[in-house]
């Protein structure tokens, strides 16, 4: 959780060192074990540091081994006009799958300007023809300039000529937010909301947050009942999101637990109350903005008053359900033994079927599936498989495996594909591998680039409805919204 930040440009050895006791101070509060001491004689040793370099980082914490404890940073970076931007963050780290956050060495890989201004920065890998990809840095400007910082002439949160036009007093009106934080523990599920202005995630606890992303707001929801939580789904519903569908699976009890909420009342009670249910649920969007659709032991279309409206047998038997990554798809897969049946949620109906080689037995909950309906295509991945069904003309399925994509290959360690996701009107499938989003052609496979933002494997992702934008969330606690158009279209920025 992060608990304190500040960035400054050209501050004083003495306001460094003030910083960092105030970050460490605030990263304790309301904590009892592993905490950081205020240590003056470190903290203006950092101070001496920043002035001595161009840039630099240093880490901080609280107690030994893993989580809970206390984290300080300290970054400093130079731009192209000799500036010196400084940040400093506190934290407190909860649960024991962000512990790569107390790992200084791991850290120590990005550079001191994804230290300072995370949002703006990613990891990317270019294909070479015939070679090893390319692999460096970019930075992404709200105004759509896409490359390295010394070819964007960066200025920290934007690029040189945006800087220059806010120095003349010009406005800015097109930053996106690019870095938003949980309450505690890792996210389960991401749901962007049907207008784009809203993003909820779910944690491992069941607290739910909700960001509006045009004023910067957040408001914390906590779980109707406290447990540990297996998987999650969230939807929203209503003309203006203004309804939020909650579904937290887990427990000793083996419940999953379905809830409709008024998000921006988080203090009312649940518009419908605790719903339980015995075994798997999953909650999905549906095409009309007043109802979603429940998945248990059938189908059914609810209303927000908890009323089904409609009910349809399941595709059965099926041994899987993912969870939704568009706000309103059109298919849903539903995992079978024998294959992937994908679900039209406009009418409820069955629809196209993709048969798939299990590669592990017993093993369902790593598989994903997109189907791409204008192609009449499907895309099943397995592991470290992607499988290409062609369901219209009857071909062969053509299999690909990650270590022949380069941009998607780990050298010496195995890696899988997490999710997936058709984005940008169906053009470019993305794929999850690991900590990476890999892209490719949705109709030749061929990869595009991949990038990588994350400290470990990405958990969840979700798509803006206009397609633009991708939102992802690991286990360090935090989630990245990605700018797809930018990122793949940039406006001549390459280096």
């Amino acid at each position: 959780m992060l608990k304190f930040e500040a960035v400054r440009i050209d501050p004083s050895p003495g306001e460094i060192a003030e910083l960092l006791a105030d970050g460490a101070a605030a990263a304790n509060r309301r904590c009892r074990t592993r905490l950081l001491e205020d240590d003056p004689a470190k903290w203006r040793k950092f101070a001496r540091q920043t002035q001595a370099a161009p840039e630099g980082f240093e880490l901080w914490r609280g107690g030994r081994g893993g989580a809970p404890g206390t984290q300080l940073v300290g970054a400093w970076w130079t731009d192209h006009i000799g500036r010196k931007h400084v940040v400093v963050r506190g934290r407190r780290i909860e649960h024991e799958s962000a512990k790569l956050l107390f790992h200084k060495d791991e850290l120590a890989r990005r550079p001191p300007l994804w230290h300072g201004y995370p949002e703006h920065l990613a990891q990317r890998w270019t294909p070479v023809p015939n070679d090893l990809p390319r692999v460096d840095w970019i930075a992404v400007c709200g105004c759509g300039a896409v490359g390295t910082p010394d070819a964007l002439g960066w200025m920290g949160a934007t690029c040189g000529p945006c800087h220059d036009r806010r120095e003349e007093g010009g406005s800015l009106d097109h930053v996106r937010p690019g870095w938003l934080h949980g309450e505690r523990s890792p996210f389960l599920a991401l749901a962007f909301g049907r207008t784009g202005k809203h993003l909820a995630g779910i944690e491992a606890d069941g607290t739910a947050s909700v960001w509006d992303l045009a004023k910067g707001r957040v408001v914390r929801i906590p779980p109707p009942v406290r447990r540990a939580i297996f998987y999650a789904d969230a939807v929203f519903a209503g003309p203006d999101d203004e309804r939020l569908v909650l579904n937290l699976n887990g427990g000793i009890e083996g419940l999953g637990a379905v809830t409709v909420r008024d998000w921006r009342n988080p203090d009312r009670p649940a518009i419908v109350p605790l719903y339980a249910y015995a075994g798997a649920t999953r909650v999905w969007p549906s095409r009309a903005p007043d109802r979603f659709l429940l998945a248990t032991d059938d189908l059914a279309q609810m209303d927000l008053d908890g009323r089904p409206m409609q009910r349809t047998p399941l595709p059965g038997p099926f041994i899987g359900l993912p969870n939704a990554v568009a706000s309103a798809p059109r298919f849903m897969p539903f995992i079978r033994v024998d294959g992937i049946r994908f679900l039209d949620t406009h009418t409820l109906e069955p629809g196209p079927f993709a048969p798939y080689r299990r590669r592990s037995e017993g093993v369902y909950h790593r598989i994903a599936a997109e189907y791409r309906e204008e192609a009449g295509v499907a895309f099943v991945a397995q592991f470290g498989k992607l499988d290409v069904h062609e369901l219209r003309s009857g071909r062969p399925a053509r299999s690909f495996a990650l270590d022949r994509i380069p941009v998607a290959a780990y050298h010496n360690s195995p890696a899988w594909i997490r999710q997936m996701a058709l984005v940008l009107d169906g053009r470019v499938l993305v794929l999850v591998v690991e900590e990476r989003l890999v892209m490719l052609d949705a109709d030749t496979l061929a990869p595009i680039a991949a990038f990588a933002w994350h400290l470990g494997p990405i958990e969840c992702l979700t798509i803006a409805p206009d397609g633009r934008t991708l939102a992802t969330a690991g286990n360090d606690g935090s989630v990245k919204l990605w700018p797809l158009d930018r990122l793949l279209k940039g406006r001549g920025t390459e280096p």
